[in-house]
């Protein structure tokens, strides 16, 4: 037998980049991860944000599988700089589905807790009054927080359930409002 060279293979072509590259277990259509992912990403300008173009999980961010699921930015920032999905990222943009590796840093999640209370973005309901469900005002929990009467007697009088008012006396709610 002697040694042939195959002339009837025909390597895929990347539907990305049009290059022919030789598949691996499960990549059909790509020669890379960049030529998988980027196509995802709506690029524009360097200073703009750079959104993902697919749906996006309940918190707003992307999501791409690579080695598991990842989120989006994650992917991004190791495509940029090499350092690997899974480790922080902070986003200087306040944008979940931005993908822009300028406007992405690497963190910790204190630093990311600290980034977020730092710009007054702490916690994602509405306080008091501004919340849609508030059956009660301002006012009246001041007043609720003054009131010597049992919790049932006043959740009657507000029309409120005995354990918000419990919740209001002692801090758990409404500790934005002063008793006075």
């Amino acid at each position: 037998m002697t040694d042939r060279i195959r002339t009837d293979f025909i390597a895929p072509l990347c539907d990305t980049c049009r290059k022919p590259f030789v598949r691996r277990k499960g990549e059909k259509y790509h020669c890379s991860v960049q030529c998988r992912f980027w196509p995802k990403v709506d690029r524009r300008g360097l200073d703009e944000c750079w959104p993902w173009k697919l749906r996006p999980n309940p918190n707003g961010y992307g999501k791409f599988k690579y080695d598991g699921e990842q989120l989006a930015h994650r992917v991004a920032n190791f495509l940029a700089t090499g350092v690997r999905p899974g480790e922080a990222v902070r986003h200087t943009c306040d944008n979940p589905p931005c993908c822009n590796p300028a406007h992405l840093v690497d963190g910790t999640q204190f630093e990311n807790i600290a980034d977020r209370d730092a710009k007054g973005r702490t916690g994602t309901r509405p306080k008091g009054e501004k919340n849609h469900n508030a059956r009660l005002t301002a006012v009246a929990v001041g007043s609720i927080k003054r009131d010597p009467r049992g919790h049932a007697e006043l959740a009657r009088l507000h029309g409120v359930s005995a354990h918000a008012i419990w919740s209001i006396k002692h801090g758990k709610t409404w500790a934005h409002v002063d008793a006075s």
